[in-house]
């Protein structure tokens, strides 16, 4: 059964993977249940990794272009911020950055489909997962698509 998610939540999934991992006292067979669907996720998440890190050495390339630059031409902070970009000072960096942020939201929306590894209920520890509960409803036999 193929399972579609979002790239965003592919990444969550990951993360709340990785959580669960660190913790001790995890059963064996959840742990391996665990790791397969990482494996699953893995070049997924590397690939929407990828893309948006390009995407935000853009935004940080056209920071640099728009800032104020002092004296010897080098970028003035602000609070930790490069100054002068505030918006309506610089249209054209405005409509670029604004076009880089839609094109990242679109990539988190980009389905992506996996063959989940399903975990047996009787292999979920006895403590509680908390949030990354959620992030693996579907990963978890007779509750994959909300069923």
């Amino acid at each position: 059964m193929a399972l579609t998610l979002t790239r965003e939540e592919a990444l969550q999934v990951e993360s709340a993977i990785d959580a669960i991992l660190k913790r001790e006292g995890n059963r064996f067979e959840f742990e391996y249940a665990l790791v397969k669907n990482r494996r699953k996720l893995k070049a997924h998440n590397a690939e929407t990794r990828e893309d948006i890190s390009i995407m935000q050495k853009e935004l940080r390339a056209l920071a640099l272009e728009y800032c104020d630059k002092d004296d010897d031409g080098k970028p003035v902070m602000q609070n930790n911020m490069y100054a002068g970009l505030e918006t309506g000072k610089h249209p054209e960096y405005d409509a670029r950055t604004e076009e880089i942020h839609a094109a990242i939201k679109a990539k988190l929306k980009t389905p992506v489909e996996l063959e989940p590894y399903l975990i047996k209920k009787e292999y979920l520890p006895s403590a509680s997962l908390g949030t990354a509960l959620i992030a693996l409803m579907d990963f978890i036999e007779g509750e994959e698509n909300g069923c």
